[in-house]
């Protein structure tokens, strides 16, 4: 494995439950991974599943740039437990001028803070996992649901019976229901297909319906 940090590296700092995975999932997509964590058990227990996993704070400035995080584009502060932590680190990112800077986030006042102090992005990892598996329970047909901060979503929906060999030049979705059917799966595939205009729409079809929150939400209550 590679032992050098390179502009491409992903730096996690904090290998918590959710840094762990983060790190772990980035691997398997063939991301390089800078891990900083204090834990000296956490660090010897990763290290071998890790590109590069380093035993040291990731709150203080000096150390991250001693560790050539000066040299990468994303950092993510993934101890978002501890609110001091987390602003530390984002903080000295900030002044580092590293230019994306993901920080976990476990309230909207931590999250309003963290952005005053340098993070690009927040990330609320609990809260959009609850908000995914609500949407699952409250509407059966929705097998996937993921709402952005700018108030739109996206979801995987079972294909509703009133859309059944019809195609989107006849239903007309944007301005009838207000929302893009961007992508079809069909029964029996595992890869997704571009909707067009004279997509016919079949029964046990998974759709990729996108757009304003509240539209997609309201997508599968009409039965016509």
């Amino acid at each position: 494995m590679v032992r050098r940090v390179t502009e491409d590296t992903v730096v996690v700092i904090g290998l918590g439950r959710f840094g762990e995975e983060l790190a772990r999932t980035l691997m398997s997509l063939g991301k390089d991974v800078l891990a900083i964590e204090r834990d000296p058990q956490i660090v010897a227990r990763l290290a071998p599943d890790i590109t590069l996993v380093v035993e040291a704070d990731g709150t203080q400035l000096e150390t991250l740039k001693s560790l050539g995080v000066t040299d990468v584009r994303t950092v993510v502060v993934a101890t978002g437990g501890s609110l001091e932590a987390s602003l530390l680190a984002t903080s000295a990112l900030a002044e580092l001028g590293v230019t994306q800077i993901w920080a976990k986030a476990v309230t909207h006042t931590h999250q309003r803070i963290l952005q005053r102090v340098g993070a690009t992005r927040v990330i609320f990892p609990e809260l959009d996992m609850g908000n995914r598996v609500a949407h699952q329970l409250a509407r059966g047909e929705i097998t996937d649901y993921i709402e952005f901060g700018n108030g739109h979503a996206l979801a995987l929906v079972g294909a509703p019976t009133w859309m059944i060999g019809r195609t989107p030049a006849d239903l007309r979705l944007s301005s009838t229901r207000h929302v893009l059917c961007v992508a079809v799966q069909r029964q029996g595939r595992d890869d997704f297909q571009v909707v067009k205009s004279d997509t016919r729409f079949q029964a046990k079809d998974i759709l990729v319906v996108a757009g304003r929150t509240q539209y997609v939400e309201q997508f599968t209550i009409s039965e016509h």
